[in-house]
């Protein structure tokens, strides 16, 4: 659980990067990704009418939005561990048949299959993300960016941002038996991912993890305590009692609270023995009080002794503006993400 920062000692060199020398597009809906996949955007049953599948033996991999995510936002680590896991397996398992990988010919199918396909080359086949740009430069014009409030961000963003985050060796896809000292477990983030269990997320291993803002929850009536979570109308929510707890297990020495005109009772994390600081600021009217708040925020997490947890506004899933702003700021400031990159790593 506690986990040790080594991104230092890792190399970002592009030349540690391979690139596929093998891909080849074939024709406006067929490309060849390596000596034994292929991406199709085609339906299963129109890939025999085509003079590529002739004498071939094929494994068929339909990938559907609605499986692995839509485009509106960047599929999750667990979206993209599943289709690593499922893509390694086949040629683990099949090392004589190719692979076809079917996107369905839809907007947002073939979005997702660009994606997925493309973080498989990244973090599996250490391919750099220019040369992805270039392998599906036939198809680009009909995938679509992704879009957060006002942001836009694009696929390549995405790839860049997993890119770096391999080279960190915050995941590892490839190891039998990762170190997870060193690595986000992705089994544990499935976990916490889920809205039942609270949706933190390690951002960066040993140094950020967020969060929901909690909430004062109505009292035990046989206790008089509050609890950690309470469930009404199918929907769960927490108090700072569940996430202290969980907190505690990754050593999270302070937390940030960002929250404009949003309070709880957060003593739970000060008798766990973490402290808590309050960076608070109107993120569309004052620039001069955000950009202290973001300084404030990178001294901080320069001299935290431990883990830094944050977390925004409100009892939503997402970060809210200030806190996504002040997490961006320190994979920009730190860790030398470019800000669409961060964007896209953060989300």
């Amino acid at each position: 659980m506690p986990m040790r920062n080594t991104a230092a000692s890792l190399s970002r060199d592009p030349s540690c990067a391979s690139s596929p020398s093998s891909w080849a597009t074939i024709s406006d809906e067929v490309i060849r990704l390596s000596d034994r996949m292929y991406f199709a955007m085609l339906d299963e049953s129109e890939l025999g009418l085509h003079e590529f599948t002739k004498d071939l033996d094929a494994l068929v991999i339909n990938v559907s939005a609605e499986t692995y995510g839509l485009p509106l936002m960047p599929n999750n680590l667990g979206h993209i561990n599943e289709f690593c896991t499922l893509l390694k397996e086949a040629e683990r398992s099949m090392p004589e048949q190719s692979i076809i990988l079917c996107a369905h010919g839809s907007i947002d199918s073939i979005s997702t299959c660009v994606f997925l396909v493309g973080a498989y080359f990244v973090l599996c086949k250490n391919t750099l993300a220019s040369d992805l740009v270039d392998m599906f430069s036939s198809v680009s014009q009909y995938a679509c960016d992704y879009k957060d409030g006002k942001e836009t961000f694009s696929i390549p963003d995405c790839w860049d941002a997993l890119a770096i985050a391999r080279s960190y060796g915050w995941l590892d896809l490839v190891s039998d038996a990762p170190d997870y000292d060193q690595c986000i477990d992705l089994d544990e983030y499935a976990h916490y991912d889920s809205a039942a269990n609270g949706r933190l997320h390690v951002v960066i291993p040993s140094e950020l993890i967020v969060f929901p803002c909690p909430q004062d929850l109505p009292l035990d009536a046989s206790t008089g305590d509050m609890p950690p979570w309470h469930d009404v109308d199918g929907a769960r929510t927490f108090s700072a009692l569940y996430y202290a707890d969980v907190l505690c297990d990754y050593h999270v020495q302070l937390v940030v609270q960002c929250d404009e005109g949003v309070h709880y009772e957060d003593s739970p994390f000060s008798q766990r023995g973490m402290s808590t600081e309050h960076l608070v600021a109107d993120w569309s009217a004052q620039p001069l009080a955000m950009l202290r708040a973001v300084d404030r925020f990178l001294t901080l997490a320069r001299l935290a002794p431990g883990m830094l947890a944050l977390h925004g506004a409100g009892g939503g899933a997402g970060l809210g503006e200030g806190a996504s702003l002040l997490a961006t700021s320190l994979l920009v400031n730190r860790h030398r993400l470019t800000a669409r990159a961060a964007l896209a790593w953060l989300r």
